[in-house]
């Protein structure tokens, strides 16, 4: 007796297939929104960590006049910032920002991402500044009314405090 090969053709309707086709693209699609809000919501919480982290460590920095570590601090908060703004970005969250309710947590998410970048921004500000002040000292008299010793530095004219 030979072999008889028979070939099963498929039960499936054109119309069964279509919506086979449609609940997979659709699971699909679903499965890519929720991998893209999570991993974004990671990079949300760890980004945030870091720059809360990183400011605090920078405030006491500032706070002891140790600037060059305040501005290691401030370089690493600003890289957070970084990833807090990017976790807000990206196809999939742009998508979820058109939906009504949705898209106003989103728009704040994307605020919340500028605010940090400019907090880092300006304790940067902060920090050159203050260590510039703080590098020379004040060129005030002892006496009261008197001039200042360095006569060359004109932003110190006069010495306004008056002891009596």
């Amino acid at each position: 007796m030979e072999g008889t090969y028979t070939h099963q053709v498929s039960r499936l309707t054109s119309k069964a297939w279509l919506i086979l086709v449609l609940v997979i693209l659709g699971g699909g699609f679903v499965l890519w929104i929720q991998l893209s809000l999570m991993t974004s919501l990671a990079a949300l919480g760890f980004g945030a960590k870091g720059f809360a982290s990183s400011m605090s460590s920078a405030v006491d920095h500032i706070k002891t006049g140790s600037f060059t570590d305040a501005k290691n601090d401030v370089a690493s908060a600003s890289g957070s910032a970084g990833a807090i703004s990017f976790s807000a970005s990206g196809p999939a969250i742009s998508l979820l920002g058109q939906v009504p309710g949705i898209g106003t947590a989103v728009h704040n998410w994307q605020h919340l991402g500028r605010g940090a970048e400019g907090i880092a921004a300006s304790t940067t500000e902060l920090i050159i500044w203050s260590s510039s002040v703080r590098a020379r000292p004040a060129p005030l008299s002892s006496k009261p009314g008197g001039f200042a010793k360095n006569e060359t530095n004109h932003r110190y004219r006069r010495n306004t405090w008056n002891r009596q």
